[in-house]
């Protein structure tokens, strides 16, 4: 990719993300001058590293990387000190949520964050994490909530409208919870959309594996499974930053054998993302093979949108929220998403939306959550004009 067709912090970015790799012999390092030109600018770089959220990473791998300015060092010493930090905080709060539910006979599977990147064999602040995800059997959601908040655990957003409640309930396949200042996502199933990722609970926990935290014990996802999750994940996402890239990457090579995760993604009904997910990681990395013609216009998709420095977690136009509502449902590749995304597009929204109907109209509450999204967007490219401010005065 050539440089010039790039926002200028998305390419630091991109360059790092290489570097990174290339610690596991998953990609080639950067040519010397191209590592030195793309760190000139200290508050560039930090900028396209916290934006693709690698900044953490950064920190854990200062001396297996090139030398740079120590600026750029100490920043990043200090996300992988603070990211480290916080893990250890979430794995003594995993192990209260995982007691409070054993001891009401509920097993569960820890998914994603520390979990995953103690699978990745990376250090514990390599990925950083803002919550713990916890994954449940459907037959005890309810149940499970209710240990929680026994536990002390707080419902976020909880909604004084029954109906309303019901009508995102059928959308929505998880419920936020805090405890303790640590966010909670409770799941019930693996994807939103129940027509992908549709397994059994406990054929998930007993294929799963046993992680050690800070000589605590949990279960997450088998290696195979943890590596179909980020590619849903990442295609559901729009891939918007490096870390689902080089999570995909990591993990496909630890896995070893394409043939074993192709098959347990027709378990799992994302064959197409999978597909997907090579083509897009493979502009970052190398050995994931040749990819069909439709899995490379994804491809093409996302990476024309890095380039242009699109923050993709924080989308700013309506235009952006669509796009990547659009790719969400393209690349599952079924009518029954598609027609469930139309629903949680027009349902989920609402969830947010205040007004003084209570539950006399909930029909009308999807007029009003646009409303609500527009606001959101407003002041999101508010903030990001402000902050670009910032750096130009700097």
């Amino acid at each position: 990719m050539h440089r010039e067709t790039w926002d200028s912090s998305s390419y630091a970015a991109f360059v790092w993300a290489r570097a990174m790799l290339s610690t596991r012999g998953l990609a080639d390092l950067p040519t010397r001058s191209e590592w030195l030109s793309v760190n000139e600018k200290p508050e560039v770089t930090l900028m396209g590293l916290r934006r693709n959220r690698i900044a953490q990473a950064g920190g854990c791998l200062l001396s297996e990387l090139p030398a740079i300015s120590n600026e750029i060092a100490s920043a990043l010493r200090r996300e992988a000190r603070k990211s480290t930090i916080e893990a250890l905080n979430q794995a003594r709060i995993a192990a209260r949520v995982q007691s409070s539910l054993s001891s009401s006979n509920i097993p569960c599977i820890f998914l994603k964050g520390i979990f995953q990147t103690l699978q990745m064999q990376c250090d514990l602040g390599f990925r950083g994490s803002i919550d713990l995800d916890i994954l449940v059997a459907p037959e005890h959601f309810k149940e499970s909530i209710e240990c929680l908040q026994a536990e002390g655990a707080i419902l976020n957003n909880q909604r004084v409208d029954p109906a309303l409640s019901r009508k995102t309930s059928q959308i929505n396949h998880a419920i936020s919870l805090s405890l303790d200042g640590v966010a909670i996502d409770l799941h019930q199933r693996l994807d939103p959309d129940p027509n992908l990722m549709n397994i059994s609970f406990f054929d998930l926990f007993g294929a799963g594996c046993k992680v050690q935290v800070d000589q605590m014990e949990f279960i997450t996802l088998s290696l195979q499974d943890t590596c179909v999750l980020v590619a849903s994940h990442g295609c559901r996402d729009n891939w918007r930053d490096f870390r689902s890239m080089i999570d995909f990457s990591i993990l496909y090579n630890l896995v070893g054998s394409s043939a074993i995760v192709e098959s347990r993604t027709l378990d799992l009904g994302v064959l197409r993302r999978i597909e997907i997910a090579r083509a897009v990681t493979a502009e970052l990395s190398s050995g994931l093979g040749s990819f069909d013609k439709r899995s490379m216009v994804f491809s093409y998709w996302t990476w024309r949108r890095h380039r242009k420095g699109k923050d993709l977690n924080n989308p700013r136009k309506i235009s952006e929220f669509l796009t990547t509502f659009l790719y969400w449902i393209l690349s599952a590749g079924d009518m029954g998403s598609l027609k469930f995304g139309i629903r949680r597009l027009i349902w989920l929204p609402s969830g947010t939306a205040s007004s003084g109907l209570g539950g006399r109209f909930v029909i009308l509450y999807p007029l009003l959550a646009p409303v609500k999204v527009i606001q959101r967007l407003w002041t999101r490219k508010r903030d990001a004009a402000v902050a670009a401010m910032d750096i130009e005065r700097r």
